[in-house]
């Protein structure tokens, strides 16, 4: 954002103390070490990508972030999917490491409705061997296309069962590892009968767990929506030249979303998701 603000004039060299040019790397360390020890305009920058935009006149437009969190490399316009989905529903905002689609296939980017769904398309081995129940299985594929909702319902809440027993996050470990094998894991080293069907429910009393700790603290449905220039400013070149976010549709998926999770339309756990995890 630092140096897009310098480019068109937002901030100045007085502002900074040197020219912020694109490819620079002496500017880039310099702003660095200006953040770092807080000095000049780094004081600011300190402060996050969020703050920053709030106090620089005109700035706000260009703070690429999601709840405050800078959003990670991937762009949703170029490529809508459970992972880039998973910028808006994660409880710590713009965070890549939240929300892995288990079978996610980057090659296929084509998707009739790319907003609900993305495209499976590794075949029928894969999708045997994955360790989701049937029933729940047969709801989040759906024929080669993947549910973005469910399966980021799902994604969410077994990613925080690795992050809690300190497995890695990456597509082909989530493939490879899940409930049934963490739960004889478990059983095993503590000696304590563990099922599949409670390793889940303790992933998804810990997500909402977060969401409750959020809404504590003053989260708004309203921040669950990405930058405006996505829904205004179409990609400029690429495969995926001139597309732009739908914010209509992506808050429809939304609300399937919160469906899933048993939440009210504002993204709120209701009463009777609360009493099921035994956190009423």
């Amino acid at each position: 954002m630092r140096q897009e603000l310098y480019q068109r004039g937002i901030l100045k060299e007085q502002d900074i103390g040197f020219k912020l040019e694109w490819g620079s790397e002496q500017a880039v360390l310099g702003l660095l070490d200006l953040i770092a020890n807080r000095e000049g305009i780094g004081d600011l920058l300190a402060e996050g990508t969020m703050r920053a935009g709030e106090k620089i006149s005109g700035a706000s437009y260009y703070a690429m972030h999601v709840k405050g969190l800078e959003i990670p490399m991937a762009d949703p316009r170029g490529r809508w999917s459970t992972w880039t989905f998973g910028n808006l529903t994660n409880i710590r905002g713009g965070d890549h490491l939240r929300n892995r689609n288990p079978v996610e296939n980057l090659r296929f980017n084509s998707e009739p409705n790319q907003y609900k769904y993305e495209k499976f398309g590794l075949g029928e081995d894969v999708f045997n061997k994955l360790d989701i129940p049937r029933n729940l299985k047969n709801e989040i594929f759906e024929g080669d296309n993947v549910n973005i909702p469910k399966m980021s319902k799902w994604a969410e809440d077994l990613i925080s069962v690795f992050n809690s027993v300190g497995i890695c996050i990456r597509p082909p470990v989530l493939q490879t590892i899940g409930p049934k094998y963490i739960a004889q894991l478990f059983s095993a080293l503590t000696g304590i009968d563990t099922s599949e069907t409670e390793v889940m429910l303790a992933g998804e009393r810990t997500w909402n767990m977060q969401k409750l700790f959020n809404l504590r603290c003053g989260e708004k449905p309203q921040q669950s929506v990405y930058p405006a220039r996505f829904y205004h400013e179409p990609l400029p070149g690429g495969p995926s030249a001139g597309r732009k976010l739908d914010y209509d549709k992506v808050q429809e998926v939304l609300q399937e979303y919160y469906q899933a999770r048993g939440w009210t339309k504002d993204g709120v756990p209701a009463a009777e998701k609360l009493k099921e995890l035994n956190l009423g």
